[in-house]
């Protein structure tokens, strides 16, 4: 599967109205935007429901959780170009729509500061002098809702010198 550079934006076609409408999608660090264009009629496609696009890399975006962020028509002389943008909380990549039914199995990301915001300082204290760990001292918190578990845990670097980590 091809990698989507977050910096850059995508050009992309919507899958759920049937007109093709085109657009630019930002998958950015600061947030998920989607801007879609028509040349020909006016459209309008409900914020609460799931976006589907294609990008211009042939990945299925599934856009969840969005917000319209406006609606409008612009006039170059007699010729209207209709718009509409939205930002979205949630973008999942794949070989298909990632509709409400599927499962995720498993979700990796970064977010900044999480060290300072999940810092457990009595757990990576024992992790650092502790020569055998299992899996769960690394957990942070798990939760079960509805079936489904949520995990967060710590990763650590270890070394074939030492029997405690080099980094958490």
């Amino acid at each position: 599967m091809a990698k989507i550079d977050r910096a850059k934006a995508l050009h992309c076609v919507e899958t759920i109205t049937g007109q093709n409408l085109t657009g630019t999608l930002s998958l950015a660090e600061d947030g998920i935007r989607v801007e879609l264009y028509s040349f020909s009629k006016l459209f309008r496609i409900e914020a609460a429901r799931p976006i589907y696009l294609i990008a211009q890399t042939g990945q299925v975006v599934s856009l969840h959780s969005n917000v319209g962020n406006g609606l409008g028509t612009n006039y170059h002389y007699d010729r209207p170009v209709y718009h509409q943008g939205f930002i979205s909380n949630v973008a999942i990549v794949g070989h298909d729509r990632w509709v409400d039914t599927d499962k995720v199995k498993r979700v990796t990301f970064t977010a900044k500061h999480a060290m300072e915001l999940l810092r457990h300082k009595a757990k990576i204290e024992a992790l650092g002098k502790s020569e055998s760990r299992k899996e769960e001292d690394f957990i942070i918190f798990e939760d079960k809702i509805d079936g489904v578990t949520f995990k967060a845990w710590y990763g650590g670097v270890f070394g074939f010198d030492f029997d405690v980590p080099k980094d958490l």
